[in-house]
């Protein structure tokens, strides 16, 4: 929410303008919306979403969660500002 861009991009609907004042549930309610489920849900995926609950579909080693978890929320993070650059340079582009 904090750049401008991104807010022009996926808030710029009725429903998500509410959210440019930064409201954590809504904001919560979107990206477990789009784009969770969808990874949670990708044929052939590692991951779940359900619940509200964003899990692996694998037992990894107690020794190894720590990084498992650093790793995975990285791979969240940089997803997330992907899609949002993405779409500002499609945007531009047009």
């Amino acid at each position: 929410m904090e750049k401008e861009y991104r807010r022009r991009i996926d808030f710029s609907d009725k429903d998500s303008k509410r959210l440019w004042e930064y409201n954590e549930t809504g904001v919560s309610q979107l990206i477990e919306r789009m784009p969770m489920t969808k990874w949670g849900s990708a044929k052939g995926s590692m991951t779940r979403f359900e619940d509200g609950m964003f899990s692996l579909r694998f037992d990894p080693e107690p020794s190894h969660r720590s990084i498992l978890y650093r790793w995975t929320k990285g791979i969240c993070l940089y997803r997330l500002h992907h899609h949002f650059e993405r779409k500002e340079q499609k945007n531009k582009s047009h």
